[in-house]
């Protein structure tokens, strides 16, 4: 929600800093508890790599500091990731729900892309107000962070 940088410890935080996000509150505290309250046994409490490495430009000025977390969104390389299955942008494409769609987010209406939706990447973009999210095509760009069409695909680690 915030619109301004700030400084946290000395240290500047924009907008799109993942690890100050609200989005990452809402993830750990809002949606966590609620969806694995019966038993979250399996659940591996994960450090999550914010680093400029995870974003499309290596020397980003953007990147945050790492985080832990039982639940997080995957990141701008996740997405190109072929052994997480991402190998074409029909891999990365989600159908969104009734649930999130009564929430307002963007559902296409477009025939071949019928009901997928946005979600949000943990990746910052190019500018403090930017990240990267997927569209309904599968395709990654950035996407304004006050976008609030823009869905939540959150990913887990198990115990296997």
């Amino acid at each position: 929600n915030s619109i301004s940088d700030y400084y946290d410890n000395g240290k500047i935080v924009y907008p799109n800093n993942y690890g100050h996000s609200d989005i990452r509150v809402w993830l750990s505290m809002y949606f966590y508890k609620p969806a694995f309250s019966l038993d979250n046994s399996h659940l591996i409490l994960t450090t999550v790599d914010n680093s400029a490495s995870t974003t499309s430009n290596s020397s980003s000025a953007y990147a945050s500091d790492n985080t832990e977390g039982y639940v997080f969104l995957p990141s701008y390389k996740d997405y190109y990731n072929s052994s997480y299955g991402f190998n074409f942008n029909s891999d990365r494409c989600c159908r969104t729900t009734d649930w999130a769609r009564a929430r307002g987010a963007y559902c296409s209406t477009k025939s071949e892309y019928l009901y997928n939706g946005e979600y949000w990447t943990r990746s910052p973009g190019d500018t403090p107000k930017m990240s990267y999210a997927i569209s309904e095509s599968g395709s990654i760009g950035q996407n304004s962070i006050y976008n609030s069409e823009c869905a939540v695909r959150p990913a887990i680690t198990l115990v296997l």
